[in-house]
């Protein structure tokens, strides 16, 4: 029995199951909030189509967390022994045939909504491996291709819905701008592993200089959007939070400047927590 819960939790660890629940947590609120106001929470929840459309996204998630773990097994053994230890308990073969077992899971859930959908996320698919396959060793798509991936199901959202919707883009890219932001901080911190399996990050293939140059340049286009993103809501409520996020943020920002980087990162985490939680105030 022990030796079943060690492999269950070295599996949840694996697939960063936390990551996965926020991801759709926040798909929830996004659709309940802005593009389906007037359906109820749990209806839209049960709604077939709908349902569907949850599951094919947490399977192509849960299958990039695992193809992550393949990819870069040596670079997460230097930089999280303890954790990549854990997960080296689950055979790799296995990881493997449960990658392909939940792709094609979301594309049979895809394909049960419409041939679009199905194309759609096999394409999400595709790309998720492209990027751990070859694009994440390249600066600058090395810190871009994670938040960019994260964001894709959100703008499926307008997709599912048929619905163009002006604060949901200016909120995707206020969101990528913040991922953004805690990549930079996360290279500082997965640093050794970088630098020993060749890993150009813009740190390792251009120094900290680059880094913080191209910190500021984020930090400023962050506030840019935030201020389109003042101006479209209407909520008092959700307009009092993004103050308190503007006034977060230099905070982040002082301790990645003063080397504090697992401070600044643990920040940016709960910063970002706490704005997939916002999108309940809209």
């Amino acid at each position: 029995m022990s030796r079943l819960w060690d492999k269950l939790l070295a599996f949840f660890s694996l697939i960063r199951v936390q990551n996965v629940l926020a991801l759709l947590l926040a798909q929830w609120f996004t659709a309940t909030q802005v593009f389906c106001p007037r359906c109820h929470w749990f209806d839209l929840l049960w709604h077939r189509r709908f349902g569907l459309m949850l599951l094919a996204t947490a399977s192509v998630i849960t299958a990039g967390y695992i193809i992550d773990g393949f990819y870069n097994l040596r670079r997460d053994f230097i930089n999280r022994p303890a954790k990549t230890a854990r997960e080296a308990k689950l055979d790799m073969a296995k990881k493997l045939y449960l990658y392909f077992a939940l792709n094609f899971f979301a594309l049979m859930a895809a394909w049960l909504i419409s041939w679009r959908a199905a194309l759609f996320f096999g394409t999400y698919a595709f790309v998720i491996w492209l990027y751990f396959h070859k694009a994440q060793r390249r600066p600058w798509l090395h810190e871009a291709g994670p938040p960019a991936l994260i964001m894709v199901p959100f703008f499926g959202l307008m997709l599912f819905f048929k619905s163009w919707n002006d604060f949901i883009v200016w909120a995707g890219i206020l969101v990528f701008l913040g991922l953004m932001i805690k990549e930079y901080i996360k290279e500082n911190l997965t640093l050794p592993g970088d630098l020993t399996q060749n890993i150009h990050s813009i740190l390792v293939k251009y120094g900290q200089g680059t880094l913080r140059k191209a910190l500021w340049i984020t930090l400023l286009a962050w506030y840019a959007v935030w201020i389109r993103m003042f101006t479209l809501v209407q909520g008092e409520y959700l307009r009092f939070f993004l103050v308190i996020m503007a006034l977060w943020m230099p905070i982040i920002v002082y301790l990645f400047l003063k080397q504090k980087f697992r401070w600044a990162y643990l920040h940016i985490r709960l910063f970002i927590a706490a704005g997939i939680l916002s999108l309940w105030l809209i």
